[in-house]
């Protein structure tokens, strides 16, 4: 029976391979240990201020490195964008600035020169760096001859002095260079830029290690209270394995709950077909019986035969994992970390086999209990099954189907919550004009660039250059650019001031040149925008800030001090703008800031063209060569794409949901489909008898199809039920629309109730049409 046997192993195959692609990502990112020794006792430490987990300060870092006790080492990073120079090559690349003793806390060896030592971090000594092996082959000849080499980043010679692993871990994976931190004697808490990992003592308990932290930032708040007033804020720890999983342990679980929906349906599904066909072998069975078989034989046989066909289903399952994890990093680089680590591993093989194990069992297991129940000697003597075995099977079968109904609900549900959310997140106004507008990143090396005064020249000119070019018909910078700007920074407002012990509110920060909000199409909705005569003390909010702060009132005049300092001058608002999204919509904290930019050390430049955009790139590369042949320009982006891009996560999550939904719709449509022509197959006898005496086709039609419709109404109760509590699960996804959404799952009980309905039709009128003088010829 190949057709049958493709059913089976199909549906069963495509439910195993979902959920075991799902969990390939969960057992690389979630459970299985991060590669380096002793890694169950790396933490991830951080600011703790809630809602916030911020970076540490020098000033938190050098406190904990000194006083700390429970921890064998210690280290922080800052994570960079620097411009490297070696002879005509000119390339921005991706760097972690790390204290010296960052590889010896991770346990790493290098495979070429030595790492860091205590004077590499001192002020004075020679910069240092440490590449990595693919960054050594394709810039510096190897491994060997790159150390001792003396490279430029951002215009400060730099010696080479170790070589990577090929395979160093996860931490940092990203970046091509690691130079040696060098701190200078901090004058003031923040900023907060600094990135700590740590490895926690053998004989130190984690809750210790925690109290510690606390303890030292008690300790040292008093002494720097003058420039950072949050004594709320403490300090936290976490796994460094639960930090690199990237927040998405949530949306994990849910997709593998959502798989394994999916593969509880498709083991239904599969069930019902094998009673199906268990009910067309009881004679067979009958006869084996006869000759001698137990019934503990006969159901090992029914059994046996299920399992085969969950072997069959984990070998098509396995092929759809496999594709699904090849196709991961295609789709889902941007929002999943640690992708290249996902493989079919042994546990990741024993999760498959595991669920095709409990596939078999499940959908082989009433099946073969029905088929050992044989009444041999009336199945050998009408040839055919009793009518009491044919309602029992019906039974088990009507189960089955409100099941498959059952867990479709919460399914379609939850991909219905999600679509509905990913259609408000793109609904969302991003505040500018995205239309022929190009950014790009421009770095200007430190070395070369050290002061203000010249990147703000270097800035000047660069604007007047690029203005000038054909095409060009607006042109301005700033500090980042949206939707996906993560900086934020703390202020009191003098009308409203944090109280003692309390945090102060925060905002994205973002430095502006005086033409930007011209440039991108930003209305100014009161006061004025940033002039070129401003300074710190003046800046422009727009109108979610106002509206968070001020609401009633306006925002023109009022003041505040930024950045926790309680000696600076007063920052007075002189405008409030149309609001720009910056973060994410789902953020609690809406609301932004803008000051004049004072010589940025990595501008992001705003270009608007009415010409080809990668003429204008191309246009902009020459003008930067003719300038400084050191800057170069890299990150190059429509902001059309950029505002695509943010919404990647949401969308391809409603898309995976989405998938499962309809595949767990189709396999209940299917289900309810065979019970009811199976039923009316089996009745057809019945059915002809009745219309032979008189009985109406019509009467036939709706009494079939007022069967299929209660059990499309007995699923879709239960369902909803469980739909009101399963799909709380997706709270922290959605956006403007809550998970018990009555739209939703009223419109997921018209689409199951419609298409249960076709799907009862179908057979329902195949038995109005039935001939009963052909029927009862055969029979």
């Amino acid at each position: 029976t190949p057709v049958f046997t493709s059913s089976v192993v199909l549906t069963v195959g495509l439910g195993i391979g979902g959920s075991t692609a799902i969990f390939a990502v969960i057992d690389a990112l979630l459970l299985r240990p991060l590669p380096y020794p002793g890694a169950e006792r790396l933490e991830w430490v951080f600011t703790d201020s809630p809602p916030f987990e911020w970076p540490f300060s020098v000033v938190d870092f050098q406190a904990f490195e000194a006083q700390q006790t429970s921890f064998d080492a210690v280290a922080a990073y800052a994570v960079r964008n620097q411009t490297f120079t070696r002879g005509d090559v000119v390339e921005p690349i991706s760097v972690r600035i790390v204290t010296p003793g960052y590889f010896g806390v991770l346990g790493i060896t290098p495979a070429e020169g030595r790492f860091f030592l205590r004077q590499d971090g001192l002020p004075d000594s020679e910069a240092t760096v440490v590449v990595t092996q693919g960054f050594a082959e394709r810039q510096l000849g190897g491994g060997e001859s790159a150390v001792g080499a003396v490279i430029r980043l951002d215009g400060v010679d730099t010696r080479v002095v170790g070589v990577l692993p090929s395979d160093f871990g996860p931490l940092g994976r990203s970046a091509q260079a690691f130079p040696a931190m060098q701190f200078s004697p901090p004058t003031r808490k923040g900023p907060f830029l600094l990135r700590v990992i740590a490895r926690r003592r053998v004989d130190v308990e984690p809750e210790v290690g925690l109290e510690e932290l606390r303890a030292i930032n008690r300790r040292i708040f008093p002494l720097w209270a003058e420039s950072y007033q949050d004594e709320r804020a403490s300090w936290g720890m976490t796994s460094l394995a639960e930090a690199l999983s990237g927040g998405v342990s949530g949306m994990l679980i849910a997709l593998l709950g959502a798989g394994g929906f999916v593969l509880i349906i498709a083991t239904s599904n599969a069930a019902n077909l094998l009673l199906a066909r268990v009910g067309w072998r009881r004679p067979e069975l009958a006869v084996r019986a006869a000759l001698g078989a137990s019934r503990h034989q006969i159901v090992r046989l029914l059994l046996t035969e299920s399992l085969l066909l969950a072997l069959g289903g984990v070998a098509v399952g396995i092929g759809v994992a496999q594709a699904g994890i090849r196709l991961l990093p295609v789709v889902a680089s941007s929002y999943l970390p640690r992708l290249d680590e996902v493989a079919l591993t042994g546990p990741v093989l024993a999760f498959a086999g595991l669920a095709a194990l409990a596939s078999g069992l499940l959908f082989g297991l009433v099946p073969s209990l029905y088929g050992g129940t044989a009444s041999v000697a009336a199945d050998l003597r009408t040839g055919r099954r009793s009518r009491s075995l044919a309602i029992r099977q019906q039974r088990y079968q009507r189960i089955l189907v409100i099941v498959e109904i059952a867990i479709s609900v919460p399914l379609l549900a939850g991909g219905g919550l999600l679509a509905s959310s990913f259609a408000n997140l793109s609904a969302v106004d991003p505040g500018f004009d995205p239309d022929n507008l190009l950014t790009m990143r421009v770095s200007l090396a430190a070395g070369s660039y050290s002061g203000r005064e010249s990147r703000a020249a270097f800035g000047d000119q660069m604007l007047e250059r690029i203005d000038a070019l054909p095409g060009v018909t607006a042109v301005t910078f700033a500090s980042a650019v949206p939707p996906r700007y993560g900086g934020n920074n703390n202020f009191d407002l003098e009308d409203d001031p944090t109280a003692p012990g309390e945090s102060q509110p925060t905002a994205p920060w973002i430095m502006v040149e005086p033409g930007f909000f011209e440039t991108l199409g930003v209305r100014v909705v009161e006061g004025r925008a940033l002039a070129p005569q401003d300074n710190s003390t003046h800046a422009v909010v727009d109108e979610a800030w106002a509206r968070r702060f001020f609401l009633g009132e306006s925002a023109l005049g009022k003041r505040f001090k930024g950045g926790g300092c309680t000696t600076c001058d007063w920052t007075e608002v002189v405008g409030v703008v149309q609001t720009i999204r910056w973060t994410d919509p789902r953020a609690s904290r809406p609301g932004a800031v803008y000051q004049l930019a004072e010589g940025l050390t990595s501008p992001f430049l705003y270009v608007r063209a009415a010409v080809d955009q990668m003429t204008v790139v191309s246009l902009i590369r020459a003008v930067l060569r003719e300038l400084d042949p050191s800057v170069p320009i890299d990150a190059v982006r429509t902001a059309e794409t950029l505002l695509d891009d943010s919404l990647t996560r949401p969308r391809h999550l409603a898309m995976i949901l989405g998938g499962f939904s309809l595949l767990a719709l189709v396999l209940a449509v299917i289900g309810l489909y065979g019970i009811t022509a199976y039923v009316v197959q089996l009745r057809k006898s019945d059915i002809a008898i009745r219309i032979a005496l008189g009985g109406s086709p019509r009467a036939v039609l709706v009494g079939v199809l007022r069967q299929g419709v209660a059990l499309v109404v007995v699923g879709l109760l239960v369902g909803v039920v469980a739909a009101l509590g399963v799909t709380r699960v997706l709270s922290g996804l959605l956006y403007e629309v809550g998970p018990t959404d009555v739209r939703t799952l009223t419109a997921v009980s018209v689409l199951l109730g419609a298409v249960g309905l076709v799907a009862s039709w179908l057979p329902a009128r195949s038995a109005a049409k039935v001939d009963p003088a052909t029927i009862l010829r055969e029979e």
